[in-house]
């Protein structure tokens, strides 16, 4: 019988070196994929520090780059530069962030904002007021929309059946019902994306062109 204490391989895990021959392969608690850190213990701090780096990298860009653009211009650069970065596997991992995370993300975005803007980079700005008067998105606001929008691509094919029963305002409006979010079901994709469907219009729900899907998704969020 080995009497050598077995690993067991779980969230955190981190094998010992492997060794063939005269190479010795080191184990690491992340790999990049796609433009995307996965950590071994499934956070995202290393891909939230990441994106931080590039949102503010792209802010100085643009006010040493844009100082004698438009407003205008420099607001094309913020979409290019700032939220090109968060768009790009969005949908990986702004689901899974907590407040606490989409705050340093919306701290560094507010660099942009200042870029644009051509407010100082330090010291007190309406940074609020300027973000909507640019008509610039905010963290959350990106995350909701590509999550609306994810969530339409995977509802809309199948329509969901409810047994027989009475007609609710929800079953009207071709609403999911949302089940207990305990445990890991409530970290599936699958469950993060019904109460996003759950919001939609039914018209958004039945309508089968994605432009105009997008562009009531627009609506929906600048009200």
């Amino acid at each position: 019988m080995n009497s050598q204490k077995t690993e067991l391989m779980g969230v955190g895990f981190t094998p010992r070196d492997v060794s063939i021959g005269d190479a010795i392969i080191h184990p690491s608690t992340e790999i990049k994929f796609l433009g995307t850190i996965i950590q071994s213990n499934l956070k995202w701090d290393s891909q939230i520090a990441l994106l931080r780096n590039k949102i503010r990298s792209a802010a100085a860009r643009i006010r040493n780059d844009g100082r004698h653009f438009t407003v205008s211009d420099r607001r094309i650069l913020f979409h290019g530069w700032v939220l090109g970065p968060l768009h790009c596997n969005g949908l990986a991992f702004l689901p899974a962030l907590n407040k606490t995370d989409m705050d340093l993300l919306q701290r560094a975005m507010n660099a942009g904002v200042r870029a644009v803007a051509g407010l100082p980079r330090y010291g007190y700005a309406p940074i609020s007021e300027t973000t909507k008067k640019l008509g610039l998105p905010t963290a959350s606001k990106i995350k909701e929309k590509i999550m609306l929008q994810a969530a339409w691509k995977r509802f809309h094919h199948q329509p969901p059946t409810f047994p027989d029963g009475p007609i609710t305002r929800g079953r009207a409006n071709g609403n999911i019902p949302h089940a207990n979010q305990k445990g890991h079901y409530g970290k599936t994709s699958g469950s993060l994306l019904i109460p996003y469907w759950n919001r939609l219009p039914l018209s958004t729900k039945l309508q089968p062109d994605v432009k105009k899907v997008k562009r009531d998704i627009n609506t929906l969020l600048s009200n």
